[in-house]
């Protein structure tokens, strides 16, 4: 499952509220915090997320993996993982424009150590996965939607 980098810690405790025991594996946790690498493909952080996701399975009730998920660097991963869960597994897409993306940003506590700039070098417009599965949401949707339409996809 993908969820949107905005409040994540807030976003998890909504989950394990209405879920019961959710892991969060953060991307960017694991590739700036512990491992320290560039996001290029084939870093050591993908076969890190995946060991940790494959970790939860029988761990925890839910395994939500978030992140900028760029399709050439962490398609192949995600597919393993699809497998791994045996499909049993929601995509979403954040297709938010990337004027809304730099609004939302300005509002975090990181908006002092990136702007702009290096922002659209990271830029991934319509990046999608193309699996079936996967959802593309809005910049439409408020926080509290995204997480009753997850919980709803989840738990139907």
């Amino acid at each position: 499952m993908v969820i949107p980098a905005v409040e994540k810690q807030q976003l998890q405790k909504n989950y394990s509220f209405f879920l019961g025991q959710a892991m969060l594996v953060s991307q960017d946790v694991i590739r700036l915090g512990i491992l320290n690498v560039k996001d290029h493909p084939n870093n050591s952080a993908v076969e890190l997320i995946k060991l940790i996701c494959e970790f939860g399975r029988d761990k925890v009730d839910y395994v939500i993996l978030e992140g900028i998920l760029g399709a050439q660097k962490y398609k192949q991963m995600i597919l393993e993982l699809l497998r791994f869960f045996n499909n049993e597994a929601f995509i979403y897409y954040f297709d938010i424009p990337f004027a809304e993306t730099l609004r939302r940003h300005s509002s975090r506590k990181k908006a002092q150590g990136f702007g702009a700039a290096e922002m659209k070098k990271w830029w991934l417009k319509k990046d999608f996965l193309k699996l079936p599965n996967e959802k593309n949401l809005g910049a439409e949707l408020s926080q509290d939607e995204i997480v009753k339409l997850i919980i709803k996809d989840v738990t139907s």
